[in-house]
């Protein structure tokens, strides 16, 4: 039974990855012009941030469905099912999301479901540092913020602000993102370029532990 590719899973999330980044650094650039100025590139932005954090989504379901699809043992274990270990990937698929979609609240919880469905040999998801999470699950909340508005989304994302960068007024996320990094030292990324490469370090840490495989 063919097995899914991991490499193809990885190289589109990496061209996603790439492109995010190029738009943000050519965002900053004073000659990209949007229709209305600055405040356009921030609402730019925003829509950015949410697309990021989509294909975060779609690439580590996707990684999950094609780790499961090598070995379906633990998954059985776990459910107290008998399976055969090679199932086809739409069968994976669908024993993944089920009826609906699968809801990860953030990288802890996806490491810990997992750690519940897959075999060792096949779970790369514990290569995601510390830090990177840390990182990947601030932006969760951002993304949440700009997706919801909602007074408890912004009362998480003010904690963010404050505990992580020290900022301790109020931004919309746009102009917030839009700013250099002064905390990286180089002073030349943007907060939403440094928040980028978190993911695709978390993604080149998990390829290295699968690339390994057969």
């Amino acid at each position: 039974m063919k097995k899914s590719s991991y490499q193809k899973i990885f190289s589109e999330f990496r061209a996603e990855m790439a492109l995010h980044n190029q738009l943000a650094a050519e965002f900053r650039q004073a000659a990209f012009k949007v229709g209305s100025g600055i405040a356009g590139k921030h609402k730019v932005i925003e829509a950015l941030a949410v697309k990021a954090y989509a294909d975060w989504e779609v690439f580590t379901e996707d990684l999950l469905v094609g780790c499961l699809n090598r070995d379906t043992s633990r998954y059985a274990e776990h459910k107290g099912m008998k399976l055969s270990k090679h199932l086809s990937r739409d069968l994976c698929e669908l024993m993944v999301t089920g009826l609906g979609y699968l809801d990860v609240k953030d990288v802890g919880n996806l490491k810990g479901i997992a750690n519940r469905v897959l075999v060792p040999a096949y779970n790369p998801f514990g290569e995601i540092d510390g830090a990177d999470a840390r990182s990947i699950d601030d932006f969760c909340k951002i993304r949440n913020y700009l997706s919801h508005g909602s007074r408890q989304a912004k009362i998480a994302l003010e904690r963010v602000y404050q505990d992580r960068h020290g900022v301790n007024r109020f931004v919309e996320p746009g102009k917030f993102l839009f700013a250099i990094d002064r905390q990286e030292g180089q002073g030349k990324l943007t907060r939403l370029q440094v928040y980028l490469s978190a993911f695709s370090t978390a993604a080149e840490d998990m390829a290295g532990y699968l690339l390994r495989r057969p």
